[in-house]
Order: C-alpha cells, then sequence, then structure tokens
C-alpha cells in the first residue's frame, strides 16, 4: 500500500515539509518593546470535547480561559503558562496559534486586573456555595445517628499508639512556655464553645451573585464550627503524643536499590535545624487565636516527627502528601502502560533530585523549601510503589501538604431535634437559592456563552464603554459578531480588527518531533514511516483517541483520500469490538464508531483529531517563558475544552 501511495503524493512533500520546518519557529513575532502586550491565543481542535477548538489569553507568564467542567458550571480557569502549554500543546497535541497584540502599558495592567479581580470574585462564589453545603452537611450530621466528621489532617496521626517520644518533646515545649495545665485548659475551652455556638444561618440577602463584586461577607457556621473542632483535636493529639500513623511516611528509596538513600551531613544538618524551628512554632500555634490554626498545627507536629524518624534512620523521608480526595490510577491501568509509568517514574526521580539539591544547598530550609521536598518525595514515591508492588497509584494536581483525613467524634451544639431540623431546612433553601444562581450565571451555551465569547466579553469589561475598548485594543469586537463564537474563526477576527503587531505558531508535539527527524534527512522515509498510527515512531495509540490509521492534521489536498480510509479502517475496528464485546465492555466497538465520526470532516477538508499522547519527556518552552517546576499527574492529561 505505501509503495502505490508514493507517486500520488510524493509532488506534495516539498511543500508538506517547508510547512512542518517553518511551523516550528515563531512567524512574524513581533520584537519585545518597552509597551506592553497581550496574547491572544487559538488552540487546534482535537477529538472529544476539544472538537470545536479553542480560545485563551496570556498576559505574561499567567493564561486566562473558559472551561466546561463536570458539574455543568462554566468557569475561568487562571493557569501558568507552562503548564498551560504543555497540557494543550504537548500532551493534547494541539497546534497554538497567537497573535500579539500591542496596547499602552496602563491599558494591559486594566484588563490583567480586571480578569483577576473576576477569576477571584468567580472562587469567592464557589468558595461560599461549598460553604453553604458544609452548612447541610454538618446539620445532617448532628441530626443522625453517626455523629463523625472527617477532617484533613488527623488521619496522619495514629489514634491507638502509645506516646511518642518526638511528640512527647513537642508537647514538653508547650508546657515550658504556657505551663504543664494550658492543653488542659484549651480544650475545655473548646469544648464549651463547641456546645454552646449558636448555628448562625446566613441571611438570604446577601446570597446574590454578580460578576463585579464579591459576595456579602456572611458567615458560615460550619467552617466556624470544623475550625474550631479541628483546634481542639489537634490539641488532643498534642496532649496524648500521638505517634504518625502506619504508612504515612514515604521513604523515596524503598523501591528503588539504586537511589543514594543516605543522609549527607550538610543534610542532617539541614533537617537538625529546620526541627528545631518546628519545635519553637508549636508552642506559637497551640496559643494561636486564628480560628484556622488547627490544621497548621497538625502539620507542624508531623513534620517534626517525620524529620526526626528520617535523622534517626539516616534517610529522606517525609509525611504523604496526598489528601484522601487523590484520584487513583488503578493497578491494571499502570500495567498495561507500564512503559508510561516507568517513563513518569524517571522523570519524578530526576526532579526530586534536582529539588532535594536545591532545597539542601542553602543555609536553612524554609518551610516553602520543605513543602516542595514533600511534593517531589511524595509523588517519586508513590509511582515507584505502584510499580514495584503492583498496586493503584494516587494522581492529584498541584501542590500537595501532609492532609490524611480522619474521623473525629461530633460534640453537638445545645439544641433539641425539632430546631435541629428547622435550622436544617433554612441551610438547605439558602443552599439552593444560591446554586440556581451560580448555574445561571456559570451557564454554558454553545453559541451564546462559550470559550470564545466569554474571552471577549471579559475582556471589554475591562474598560468603561464599548468606545474605549476598541481605542485601546485597535478596533471594535462583541462577543459572537460574525460567528466570532467559533474559535478559529474568532482569531480571524481579532487579526482583522485588533491591533497584532505578530503572529506565530507553537506547533503540536508531534508535529515538532516529525519536523525534527525531517530536519534530519531522508524526508520520504520519514513522511511514510510517520504519516500512520502503525508504523509511527512519535505516537502510540491512546485510549480516547478513537480509532484511526493516518494522520491527517499536516498535510490538506490528500485529506478525504485519507479521511475515507480513516473511515474505513474505523468501521473495521469496530467489526472488531463487536467480538470482542464481552471481554472489554464494548471499548473497543466505541473507539471504532468514535473513529468514524471524527473522520467523516476529513471527507470535507477539515481536520479535528489529532492523536494525544499519555507522556512527554521534554517540553519545548515559548521563548519569553522561564523554565517552570512542573509536578504533573501522571495518567491524567484530559482537559475540556
Amino acid at each position: 500500500m505505501k509503495n502505490a501511495l508514493i507517486p500520488v503524493f510524493s509532488g506534495l512533500l516539498p511543500a508538506v515539509l517547508l510547512f512542518q520546518l517553518i511551523s516550528v519557529f515563531p512567524v512574524n513575532a513581533g520584537a519585545s518593546g518597552p509597551s506592553a502586550f497581550i496574547e491572544f491565543i487559538c488552540i487546534d481542535a482535537n477529538v472529544g470535547a476539544s472538537s470545536g477548538g479553542h480560545i485563551a489569553l496570556r498576559l505574561g507568564e499567567t493564561v486566562y480561559h473558559f472551561q466546561h467542567f463536570p458539574d455543568r458550571m462554566f468557569r475561568m480557569v487562571r493557569e501558568p503558562w507552562p503548564h498551560f502549554r504543555y497540557i494543550y500543546n504537548d500532551l493534547e497535541n494541539r497546534s497554538l496559534h497567537i497573535a500579539r497584540i500591542r496596547l499602552s502599558a496602563p491599558d494591559c495592567e486594566r484588563i490583567s486586573d480586571h480578569l483577576l479581580r473576576r477569576y477571584l470574585i468567580q472562587n469567592s462564589q464557589f468558595d461560599t456555595l461549598a460553604g453553604l453545603a458544609q452548612d447541610c452537611a454538618l446539620i445532617r450530621s448532628f441530626l443522625g445517628r453517626e455523629r463523625c466528621l472527617s477532617l484533613r489532617g488527623v488521619g496522619l496521626f495514629d489514634p491507638e499508639q502509645q506516646e511518642d517520644a518526638y511528640a512527647g518533646r513537642l508537647r514538653g515545649a508547650v508546657f515550658q512556655k504556657h505551663g504543664g495545665d494550658f492543653l488542659k485548659k484549651e480544650i475545655a475551652k473548646a469544648d464549651r464553645a463547641l456546645t454552646s455556638e449558636p448555628i448562625a444561618i446566613p441571611d438570604r440577602t446577601w446570597l446574590c451573585i454578580s460578576r463585579d463584586r464579591l459576595p456579602g461577607a456572611g458567615d458560615i457556621y460550619a467552617r466556624r464550627y470544623t475550625d474550631l473542632l479541628l483546634k481542639r483535636e489537634a490539641l488532643a493529639i498534642l496532649a496524648r503524643a500521638r505517634p504518625l500513623a502506619d504508612g504515612i511516611l514515604c521513604d523515596p528509596a524503598s523501591f528503588d536499590t539504586g537511589h543514594e538513600s543516605a543522609l549527607f551531613p550538610a543534610e542532617r544538618e539541614q533537617l537538625a535545624k529546620f526541627a528545631e524551628a518546628l519545635l519553637k512554632s508549636v508552642p506559637a500555634l497551640v496559643a494561636s487565636r486564628r480560628p484556622d490554626s488547627g490544621y497548621p498545627l497538625l502539620v507542624a507536629i508531623a513534620r517534626y516527627q517525620a524529620v526526626q524518624r528520617a535523622l534517626a534512620a539516616n534517610r529522606l523521608m517525609v509525611a504523604d502528601p496526598f489528601s484522601c480526595n487523590a484520584a487513583r490510577v488503578q493497578s491494571r491501568t499502570v500495567a498495561e502502560k507500564r512503559t508510561v509509568a516507568e517513563r513518569l517514574a524517571r522523570r519524578a526521580r530526576r526532579k526530586f533530585e534536582k529539588i532535594r539539591s536545591d532545597v539542601f544547598s542553602g543555609p536553612r530550609i524554609s518551610e516553602a523549601d520543605y513543602n516542595r521536598l514533600e511534593n517531589s518525595a511524595g509523588r517519586y514515591y508513590e509511582i515507584q510503589r505502584g510499580l514495584a508492588i503492583g498496586e493503584s497509584v494516587r494522581v492529584e494536581q498541584g501542590g500537595l501538604i501532609p492532609s490524611a483525613s480522619g474521623p473525629v467524634p461530633l460534640l453537638p451544639p445545645n439544641r433539641n431535634r425539632e430546631r435541629l431540623a428547622e435550622t436544617l431546612a433554612l441551610a438547605e433553601a439558602n443552599y439552593n437559592a444560591f446554586l440556581k444562581q451560580l448555574r445561571a450565571a456559570c451557564a454554558y451555551h454553545i453559541l451564546r456563552a462559550n470559550c470564545a465569547t466569554e474571552l471577549v466579553r471579559v475582556i471589554n469589561s475591562s474598560f468603561d464603554s464599548h468606545a474605549e475598548a476598541a481605542t485601546a485594543l485597535g478596533g471594535e469586537l462583541n462577543p459572537g459578531d460574525a460567528l466570532g463564537y467559533i474559535p478559529f474563526r474568532l482569531s480571524e477576527l481579532v487579526r482583522e480588527r485588533w491591533r497584532v503587531t505578530g503572529t506565530y505558531v507553537l506547533p503540536s508535539y508531534r508535529r515538532r518531533q516529525v519536523a525534527k527527524m525531517y530536519a534530519l534527512g531522508h524526508p520520504v522515509a520519514v513522511y511514510f514511516r510517520e504519516f500512520n498510527t502503525l508504523s509511527s515512531t512519535v505516537y502510540e495509540p491512546v485510549d480516547g483517541d478513537s480509532a484511526f490509521f493516518f494522520f491527517t492534521d499536516d498535510i490538506f489536498w490528500p485529506r478525504p483520500f485519507y479521511g475515507l480510509m480513516n473511515i474505513a479502517y474505523g468501521i473495521a475496528d469496530a467489526g472488531a469490538g463487536l467480538l470482542s464485546l464481552p471481554a472489554d465492555r464494548g471499548n473497543r466497538l466505541t473507539e471504532g464508531l468514535r473513529g468514524v465520526l471524527f473522520s467523516l470532516p476529513e471527507l470535507i477538508f477539515c481536520n479535528i483529531r489529532k492523536g494525544s499522547f499519555d507522556f512527554v519527556e521534554e517540553t519545548v518552552e515559548h521563548p519569553f517563558s522561564r523554565p517552570a517546576e512542573r509536578s504533573e499527574p501522571a495518567f491524567n492529561r484530559r482537559v475540556a475544552p
């Protein structure tokens, strides 16, 4: 088949190669000058929720865009540029088409401030919704039979074991600072407050949604109660000198015999200094009147014990940084994608070793430094453990702090059940009313409120009038104008109407890799090896990409023919899926039918599907961005859109 195709497409190869090589580099990108600029990003389509493309805005090292979340809420998202580029450009294998818009520094700052304010207001609204839900859940617990709450940080400690010598030192430091009966008095004070605290449900009048102002300064009873309960439990754990729970320590060298496990003398010295700092911080946290000091106190107690145990064992060990909300990749998936897991483990090891070197190179370890160590050590340990013993692997995005949850008995307030039931009804009414408002404010509509229209709307609303926005940006552009609700069409309108001073393309990961191969020579051989999914050395089939044979994102005129072949391939794969239906529960059948669906646009010269990657070893950073420390969760690459 390959030999038959050579005469047909050999004449197209020079154009294909030229396009691939040129698109590796920024095209017509304006030089960075003293005036400010923003960058409007149009992201190519891909399968699933990404089939319509996507739009984002970059300001410096921050990217803003809108996403439709599983809870049916349409929200603004704020991400570091390197993380955004890595997810969309590498793992999702989508090219980024970027237009640079020059404007005055005050106008750029105005847009930046407005976007940040909108983002903070939105987060505050969702935080309020979560608080109202907590009110309902807590009052239901008061009325239920099992009067118990699961609180973060409590699961770090074992409630059954005897006193721990290291925890005893912390307790002794508290006694020395505040007196021997201080903890007992503070626990009794917390008990009285918990039972006498009035259940104040927020007044409905401040539960209103506005894009321009924060929710009213209402008080969330559940948060006051749980903060106080957690502080009380932390004091009790300290008073009883509870040890760390079994299995809560992560030793990165446990499952990697080739890793340096012993502490170096300089590392021991640094850890000893950090332990002394923790020893001094605990008496201050115990006496703190901040309502939320319970969790920091638990973390300090856990870290002190972890550091002391590391010094005693002469091995670098940290408390498990994953929360109980971490997703789990099942052991079967880890086994099926062992090559990916091993690559992730090697990257996690390199990151851990780099951070370990950085953290211990200074004169003293800060709390932020130690947290970086916890993050990298915990992630490295987790993937190594899963590979070594064949268990599921936890994945979690963002920075991690030890927060294992544990059960804490409730101390219900002095109210009868009838009053509690009335209060619960009011709390549920508040929650439902606020949820209804938030759903209306964050509603998604494919034409009127999508990633394209909302980004234009929020940029325009940075200014006092449409005329002022047009002057600042170089032209008038309203949400949805001239089919501007379609991402690629909006990108064209931006280039036509706004003050665009330069454009460039960041090609997708696969296209960058293939372009490098072309540059090394033998373009015909490279083309016929990489133009399909079976012989490609760059791409490996990934669950969710659908069944297809030919890549069509980097060719144009042959696209309908390739699309026809992809349809045939998808039909054949779906047929095979019928035979394997009992074994794979219809997965192959579904992928085959999706392959047919996403091949249909290729018949009219349109491309949607590009394939994606579970793992990318290295990334090509934007020329204006600084390297960022990434901690991408394993096997958790999907984004929407």
